[in-house]
């Protein structure tokens, strides 16, 4: 008896599983407030994301472009129409929707839960694009939430409307549609066609959004699985970097340099990638203030091996001959983004 008690349990739950319906937020503006729940409609609509970065009540002009556009009829009948609308409300209320009051009741618990689960979402795809450094800030992503473009303008202050701000994501019509038409050539043809295409969208790509591309990279490890086009080592590096960058900002450094390392013998890997490996590996122990300037000095040696003839090699064994010798005493600021590598999705690196 007890036994099919348990199973009816069990029973019971995957009935209530299978009929509950995820019902996703949006916002006062009508907006999605997830990433998540963005591409989920962008792809079931077969549209594009207008991703909107704002700091309501922080800014004037985040304030005016709110009230001027997104919360007119004009908008939601336009553009709200042509795209699905995800935005980012960066302001310090929003901030504070993350943290339960003192004597919070279980509701406020739970909110302020889901609230720091999508603040900690959005944060990190708009660090990782190199997004948040002023605001307003606007993006256009495919509909599986890859990262097109930024939508560059000059300071409108209060005097925006949403006739000018349609005319100015329009002004990107042609390379979001090329982007679109690269990223369906990616999902047709031979292996080896989609191996290109993928290829093609990778070498397109900015660095900073390459990121936010995964997926994609590991279908072109998965269709050459032996490398036989010696191509997919570009794959392996930005694969890697993504999963570091996730450890590093979940407080695992240690993990996020052993990874970089392991990386780094892949026999798929360039000279380039490996430098780049062996570079990021010495930049978090650096960071996170390690004391073993010599296994730094030792990563750095390797970084500057793999690609001697590379533009920032120079720099690379500088910095390696710096932390060879270094004296804890005479210890000067360095900063290792002066090589020029570009370093994605670091939370905790400033």
């Amino acid at each position: 008896m007890k036994k099919l008690s348990v199973l009816l349990l069990v029973i019971s739950c995957t009935l209530f599983a299978a009929c509950s319906k995820h019902v996703a937020e949006k916002d006062n503006c009508g907006c999605f407030v997830s990433l998540s729940d963005a591409k989920a409609d962008a792809k079931q609509n077969n549209r594009n994301i207008l991703f909107m970065i704002t700091n309501e009540g922080g800014d004037v002009t985040s304030s005016a472009f709110i009230s001027n556009v997104v919360m007119s009829e004009e908008f939601k009948e336009s553009l709200g129409q042509e795209f699905t609308v995800f935005h980012w409300d960066a302001s310090q209320a929003a901030f504070e929707k993350t943290v339960a009051p003192e004597n919070a009741t279980k509701e406020e618990i739970d909110a302020a839960k889901k609230a720091e689960t999508t603040m900690t979402e959005n944060l990190n795809y708009a660090v990782n694009i190199g997004g948040g450094a002023y605001s307003p800030q606007f993006y256009i992503l495919s509909k599986e939430g890859y990262p097109i473009l930024e939508v560059q303008y000059e300071d409108f202050e209060d005097e925006i409307n949403t006739s000018d701000f349609s005319i100015l994501v329009h002004g990107y019509n042609e390379p979001v549609k090329m982007f679109n038409s690269m990223i369906d050539a990616t999902k047709t043809g031979s292996k080896e066609e989609r191996l290109k295409a993928i290829d093609n969208v990778y070498t397109t790509t900015n660095e900073l959004y390459r990121i936010e591309m995964i997926d994609l990279w590991k279908e072109g490890v998965s269709l050459d699985k032996k490398n036989e086009s010696g191509i997919t080592g570009k794959f392996i590096y930005s694969i890697a970097e993504s999963d570091a960058a996730d450890k590093f900002n979940n407080n695992d450094s240690e993990g996020a340099i052993k990874l970089l390392v392991e990386t780094a013998d892949n026999p798929a890997l360039g000279g380039e990638e490996i430098q780049q490996c062996y570079y990021l590996a010495a930049y978090l122990m650096s960071v996170t203030g390690s004391t073993d300037f010599q296994l730094m000095a030792d990563y750095l040696y390797k970084s500057y091996e793999a690609a001697p003839n590379t533009e920032i090699a120079p720099s690379i064994q500088g910095t390696a001959d710096y932390y060879k010798d270094f004296d804890p005493n005479t210890m000067i600021d360095l900063d290792f983004e002066d090589s020029g590598i570009e370093i994605s999705g670091l939370e905790g690196s400033e």
